[in-house]
């Protein structure tokens, strides 16, 4: 099987069995360090707190499925964490839960001639969302967005 079965396999393994334990995988990356395999996975709960006991769950199935599936060989390293208040917001659900709340953009290209803009999000749809900025609705196409977190007001 090549590299890049592997590493679909693997993903979908994983996010299996995130939802297993009801959350979700956010983020997934597999690299090298050495002569070992390095999974790096970022998962919370839907609504987001996920607990060190459930990370920890998390990782030991990993590592059991890939002790058993011998998918990576014998050398390989499970790193499970959470993304913490400053989670960057990535897909259209993640948009969806923050919605009126007021988000950071750093854009790829400029809008209303910046590229980066505090916007409250009013609607989420297939490829864009509506958000309010200095009083005013703007569209922001997702395939603008660099990054995004939700604002933490301390």
């Amino acid at each position: 099987m090549n590299t890049y079965n592997n590493k679909n396999q693997l993903r979908q393994a994983i996010e299996g069995i995130a939802v297993q334990l009801g959350s979700e995988l956010i983020e997934y990356r597999l690299s090298s360090q050495g002569k070992n395999k390095v999974v790096r996975c970022l998962v919370d709960y839907p609504k987001g707190g996920i607990t060190i006991d459930t990370c920890a769950a998390i990782n030991k199935k990993i590592i059991a499925y890939l002790d058993t599936s011998n998918i990576l060989g014998e050398d390989f390293i499970v790193e499970i964490s959470s993304p913490g208040l400053d989670r960057p917001l990535k897909s259209m659900n993640d948009f969806l839960k923050v919605s009126g709340k007021t988000i950071c953009f750093w854009l790829k290209d400029p809008l209303k001639e910046t590229v980066y803009l505090e916007a409250k999000v009013e609607k989420v749809e297939d490829n864009c969302l509506l958000a309010e900025y200095k009083e005013q609705s703007i569209k922001i196409d997702f395939d603008n967005i660099r990054t995004a977190k939700e604002k933490i007001k301390i």
